[in-house]
């Protein structure tokens, strides 16, 4: 009798310990259906178009924060990233050529961080290279031991109405668009083999 006893007792510890644990379980599975969607949410998202795609579209990109593939070059005056675009970029009567400022010194707001873990998708960028290389090509000046590279840059994109060359960015108001970018905010893209159109000084 008294052992019949100690077995109900024993099947009811049992059978408590498994519905808490059955609870915590279910606790534990909804807590993981509720928190991931969060965590996917916060992951870095950042578009990377060219600089031709991002002057057509200039006024659906302005204030965002990008990553800008282009030739990157410069000289004392500043550094820049542009294209030979097939599509002009006229406003008001006026014709720009397509060039990206950075390092603009009128910046007047600080610029975003890259996120920490930022992906620079290597194969994405070099896809982007490929789009502007039909129509945009480096040039070099060996007098000057000076190469155009492509590069992608990170930063936030700012552009206004341009009514005349002073409302331009950069060295003389040159640029029609600047992008205010971090320290280490420009990656070189390197591709397996490339040609420079040489060009006197």
């Amino acid at each position: 009798m008294n052992n019949r006893r100690h077995c109900s007792k024993m099947r009811r510890v049992h059978l408590g310990f498994g519905k808490a644990a059955l609870f915590l379980l279910l606790n534990c599975m909804i807590a993981v259906v509720v928190v991931t969607p969060c965590v996917a949410d916060t992951k870095p998202t950042v578009p990377v178009v060219t600089v031709c795609d991002l002057l057509r579209d200039s006024s659906v990109y302005n204030g965002s924060t990008v990553a800008v593939v282009g030739r990157y070059g410069g000289t004392d005056e500043g550094v820049w990233l542009d294209a030979d675009c097939p599509q002009k970029l006229v406003q008001n009567g006026i014709e720009w050529h397509a060039s990206i400022a950075l390092a603009d010194m009128m910046a007047q707001s600080a610029p975003p961080s890259v996120p920490k873990g930022f992906d620079w998708n290597k194969r994405l960028l070099r896809e982007k290279v490929a789009e502007l290389k039909p129509s945009t090509h480096l040039h070099a000046i060996p007098e000057y031991h000076y190469r155009d590279q492509w590069a992608a840059a990170f930063g936030r994109f700012e552009t206004r109405p341009l009514r005349s060359k002073t409302d331009g960015y950069g060295h003389l108001g040159g640029s029609p668009a600047r992008l205010v970018c971090p320290e280490k905010g420009v990656r070189i893209v390197h591709l397996p083999s490339e040609h420079w159109v040489v060009s006197k000084p």
